[in-house]
Parts: C-alpha cells; sequence; structure tokens
C-alpha cells in the first residue's frame, strides 16, 4: 500500500517598524494550500502601510495568505508624522525659527518666544502647555499652528512748560512705543524767552530738539521773562521817581516816571523814549534798553518876571502911538 502526507511549507511572519501581527513574528508550518488569517496591530504613534510577501489583500489589516510555497509576508509601520506651524505676531522670532516642521505623533516639542528690541511677549495662541510663559511645550497630537504674540513696549512721555510758552506736542501725557524719537518744539510767550529743556532730550538748549522713548519720561521747556534796563537820569537840578540810575524791567512793562524840579528851576521835557515828552508825569513802555533823562532849567526870578512885563507893556504903549 501507498502511503502519502501533506506537503508542508513555512509561513515567516515579521514586522518592519512599531507594532505587532496575529499569528505572533516567527516562522509556522502551514499544509498547502492551507488559508491563514493574518492581522496588523500598528502601536500608538504608529501607522500601517501595508503588507510586503503574498497576501490576498497587502493593504488590509487583517487579511490572508494562502500557503502555496515558503513564504515571507512581513507588516510595515510608519511613524504617524504631523505638521508643526510656528509663526509671529509682531516683533520677534521663535525657537525653533518659523516655519512648518514634521513631528511624530506623540512627540513633545519645546517652543521659545524671543521678543524684539522694544517689544514685549504677550502670550502663545494655539496648543500649547502654557499660552503664558515665553518657553513651553505643544504635544504633537494633530497638524498645530502655534504663534507667539507681542506687543509693543509703550512708555508715557509727559511734556511740562514752566513759565510762560507752549510746546508741540501740547504740555500733557503721552504714549509712545519704546525706541520712538519723538519731536518737540518750545514757543515762548510774548515778552518771554525759553532758557533750555529739563529732561533727557538731545539737545537741552535748541527749541527744536528730540527725545528718544526709553521709559516713562518727563521733559519740562523753561520760560523767563525778557529782562531790560530802564536808565533813568536827570540834566539840571531836579529829582524824578523812580530815583536817576539803572532799573529792570520785564519787556511790556509800563513804567510811570515823574520828574519834579529843584526851587528856582523849572521842567523842560524829557529826552529818550516816552509817551509824552512835555508832561512831567509820564510813562515808558519799555521793549528794549533805554535811557530816559528828565530835563530841568533854572527858572527866571520874579522880580525879573515883573520887570519884563512892565517893559512889555510900555513897549505896546507906545507902539499905540505911532511912536
Amino acid at each position: 500500500m501507498a502511503n502519502f502526507s501533506p506537503i508542508v511549507h513555512t509561513l515567516s511572519l515579521g514586522v518592519e517598524g512599531s507594532g505587532s501581527i496575529q499569528p505572533a513574528v516567527g516562522a509556522y508550518q502551514y499544509n498547502e494550500g492551507d488559508v491563514v488569517a493574518i492581522k496588523a496591530v500598528p502601536d500608538q504613534g504608529w501607522q500601517f502601510d501595508g503588507w510586503s510577501g503574498g497576501v490576498t489583500a497587502p493593504d488590509l489589516t487583517a487579511t490572508t495568505v494562502i500557503v502555496s510555497s515558503d513564504k515571507t509576508v512581513t507588516a510595515e509601520f510608519t511613524p504617524i508624522m504631523h505638521a508643526l506651524s510656528l509663526g509671529v505676531d509682531g516683533s520677534g522670532s521663535t525657537k525653533p525659527v518659523l516655519g512648518t516642521y514634521r513631528y511624530r505623533e506623540g512627540d513633545v516639542v519645546t517652543v521659545i518666544a524671543i521678543t524684539g528690541e522694544g517689544w514685549r511677549f504677550d502670550g502663545w495662541s494655539g496648543d500649547v502647555a502654557d499660552s503664558k510663559s515665553a518657553v513651553t511645550t505643544v504635544t504633537v497630537s494633530s497638524n498645530k499652528t502655534v504663534t507667539a504674540n507681542f506687543t509693543p513696549i509703550v512708555h508715557t512721555l509727559s511734556l511740562e512748560v514752566d513759565g510762560s510758552g507752549s510746546i508741540q506736542p501740547a504740555a500733557g501725557i503721552h504714549e509712545y512705543n519704546q525706541g520712538d524719537v519723538v519731536t518737540i518744539t518750545a514757543t515762548p510767550g510774548e515778552g518771554w524767552q525759553f532758557d533750555g529743556w529739563s529732561g533727557d532730550v538731545t539737545d537741552s538748549e535748541s527749541a527744536v530738539t528730540t527725545v528718544t522713548v526709553s521709559s516713562d519720561m518727563t521733559v519740562t521747556a523753561e520760560f523767563s521773562p525778557i529782562v531790560h534796563t530802564l536808565s533813568l537820569g536827570v540834566d539840571g537840578s531836579g529829582s524824578i521817581q523812580p530815583a536817576a540810575g539803572s532799573h529792570e524791567y520785564n519787556e511790556g512793562d509800563v513804567v510811570t516816571i515823574t520828574a519834579t524840579p529843584a526851587e528856582g528851576w523849572q521842567f523842560d521835557g524829557w529826552s529818550g523814549d516816552v509817551s509824552d515828552s512835555e508832561s512831567a508825569v509820564t510813562t515808558v513802555t519799555v521793549s528794549s534798553d533805554k535811557t530816559v533823562t528828565a530835563n530841568f532849567s533854572q527858572a527866571e526870578p520874579s522880580w525879573w518876571k515883573a520887570l519884563h512885563t512892565v517893559y512889555d507893556r510900555v513897549l505896546a504903549m507906545f507902539r499905540s502911538l505911532g511912536v
């Protein structure tokens, strides 16, 4: 009697990447013609990419192998990859630098926000561990976009006036971004002069200068009255009020001056820029340095005046008689 036995083949099952299969990785003996069910199970963060070897449906995780010869079948797994896009809103940068990167699912990526000069970090938008911290992490569980947000650092510039005058920008509190260069202008009021700026300016003596805003700052325009010298003098014998001498007055002041002749003298008028040169009491408007002098002359004696009066009358009588 003839003896027959099944033809036996070896089925070798393997894995490439991270995952498992059923039956487990190894070499198995099957009879020719057997249909073997196999299944691929990817590990977390990995995906099944297909079977290599002679399988019925190489793209399905669960398929079959028809054992027709010795065969090697491998389940192929690859990491699941996601895109992480880093962006910036404002002036600053990130580490990694802005752009789009691919990471494996489950990777934890450290991201750092770096502020530009004169700017501050205001937080992250997107799925991060701590949106307020400049150094934080992103867990890559899907495609993600993360943005570092920056805003300008703002300071106050307080502009003030000491004295009579105006400034541009106007006196008050103004807000500027850090690093801004602000032009400021001082204009004295009538009769006043600009004496300089107090505070951190480029040129404290120039009426037009600049301020570089580096912190909260206060800048003051200093004005003082324009002062002129009024020199009062006397020619002859008499007195004046204010007394003879040099006096200082603010520009625009109106000064009343009075001339009083000494006994036996008479007031003849003022020399210099006065309102009324013939009046013993008049005014001087101080618009510059000025010199004003009260002029006096000796008066004729009363008897001499009487004699002149008689003479004039006699002369007039003779003239009337035709003599």
